[in-house]
C-alpha cells in the first residue's frame, strides 16, 4: 500500500479536521529505514494536497495549531 493510499485510508477510518503540513526535521535515511520505506513512484506534494482538498474539503490543511476562537 503506498503512502498515499495508507494516508487516504486513515482518514477515512479516523476522520479529522485538520493536518498539519510541516517539515520533519529529522534524518531522511534514517526515517525511511525506521518505516520500511518501500521505493514507490511518487506523486509530489501539490498533488497531494489538491487531492486532500478535492477529497476532504472540510479538512483543514496548516502549519499552526488555529486559535479556538
Amino acid at each position: 500500500m503506498s503512502e498515499v493510499e495508507s494516508l487516504t485510508a486513515l482518514l477515512k477510518k479516523f476522520p479529522v479536521n485538520m493536518i498539519q503540513t510541516r517539515n520533519m526535521n529529522i534524518d531522511p535515511d534514517y526515517f525511511l529505514e525506521k518505516i520500511n520505506f518501500t521505493d514507490r513512484d511518487a506523486i509530489g506534494v501539490s498533488p497531494l494536497i489538491k487531492m486532500l482538498r478535492d477529497n476532504y474539503p472540510a479538512m483543514r490543511l496548516g502549519y499552526y495549531n488555529p486559535p479556538l476562537k
